[in-house]
C-alpha cells in the first residue's frame, strides 16, 4: 500500500476533476503552470494500481478534460456551421470518447509493459507510452 493509492471510485473522481481543471491551462487563461501539476497529480493516482484502473482513471481525466476543453466545437458547429443538435451532439461525444482512450491507452500500455512500480516505469515507460500515444494522436488527426 502506497499513501498515494486513492480507493477507486474516489480515484476516478479525482481524475475527472483534475481533467476538468486542464483546459485553463490553456488560453483564453492561459496558466500554463498548472498542467504539469495536474498531469502529475494523474500520474499520483496510477500510483499502487493495476492496469485496467490506471487506465479507467486516464479515461475519466480525458473525458472530462477534453468535454471541456473543446466546448468551442459546439459553437463551431452548432452557431456558426448550422449543424443540426443530434449531429453536433453525437460528434463531440464521438470526439471526446476517442481522445479520453488515448490517454486509457497510455495507462494500459505502460502498465501492461512494466507491470511492477519503480523507476523504469515512470521514468522510461510512461513517457515513452505518452510520447507514442500523442504522436498517434496527432497524426490521426492531422
Amino acid at each position: 500500500m502506497n499513501i498515494f493509492t486513492v480507493p477507486r471510485a474516489a480515484g476516478r473522481w479525482t481524475a475527472a476533476g483534475l481533467g476538468l481543471l486542464l483546459p485553463i491551462a490553456f488560453a483564453p487563461l492561459n496558466w500554463f503552470w498548472l498542467a504539469p501539476l495536474l498531469l502529475g497529480g494523474l500520474f499520483l493516482l496510477w500510483v499502487g494500481q493495476d492496469a485496467r484502473e490506471a487506465a479507467l482513471r486516464g479515461f475519466c481525466f480525458g473525458l472530462s478534460a477534453f468535454a471541456l476543453g473543446t466546448y468551442w466545437l459546439f459553437i463551431s458547429l452548432r452557431l456558426l456551421g448550422g449543424a443540426p443538435l443530434p449531429v453536433v451532439l453525437a460528434m463531440m461525444a464521438g470526439l471526446v470518447l476517442i481522445m479520453a482512450l488515448y490517454l486509457a491507452g497510455c495507462a494500459w500500455v505502460s502498465f501492461r509493459i512494466e507491470p511492477t512500480e519503480g523507476a523504469a516505469r515512470w521514468l522510461l515507460v510512461v513517457p515513452a507510452a505518452w510520447t507514442l500515444l500523442e504522436w498517434l494522436r496527432s497524426w490521426l488527426f492531422s
